[in-house]
């Protein structure tokens, strides 16, 4: 799955070749994101950070007590943008060898738009897919609870800062 990540970040600074400009609060989601998950996740520490050359997509990496939660953040231009972005992750994912199977769509408290999935060919990989206006967030691990429990502290410090 990490694997599949990389090279999904590196593609993705091809996906959203229009943004010149980003979400200019996307340095104080970024801090709040690693910040909401070291103070309520004091057992997990974070592996890495990888971001691209603009800063748009940033991966994260825990942790947790044997178990591994990633997440790939990208802020897009605009809502419309992110939309898009989003709408297109399943294929995206796939392309680069993660085929995801919904699971269920439109939880409350995650975002304008969410899905949780898990891998098709490995069902014990799953995760939470949701946009929260310009930013698109993709979380996965081998726990459905913790993928879920990660997904919604990023929306919360999404939405603290939007």
């Amino acid at each position: 799955m990490r694997s599949s990540i990389l090279a999904l970040l590196l593609l993705a600074s091809g996906l959203d070749s229009q943004t010149a400009m980003v979400c200019s609060r996307n340095s104080t989601i970024q801090g709040r994101i690693q910040e909401s998950i070291r103070t309520q996740e004091r057992k997990c520490k974070l592996k890495a950070v990888r971001k691209n050359r603009v800063g748009a997509y940033t991966y994260y990496d825990w942790e947790c007590q044997g178990e591994t939660v990633s997440a790939l953040i990208s802020v897009h231009s605009s809502m419309d943008r992110a939309s898009e972005v989003f709408k297109a992750l399943p294929d995206t994912f796939e392309e680069n060898g993660l085929k995801m199977k919904v699971k269920q769509r439109n939880v409350a408290g995650l975002g304008n738009e969410n899905y949780f999935w898990m891998a098709d060919l490995n069902p014990s990989i799953t995760g939470v897919d949701f946009r929260s206006n310009c930013v698109v967030v993709h979380v996965g691990s081998s726990s459905a609870e913790r993928a879920y429990q990660f997904a919604q502290y990023i929306a919360d410090a999404i939405s603290s800062v939007n």
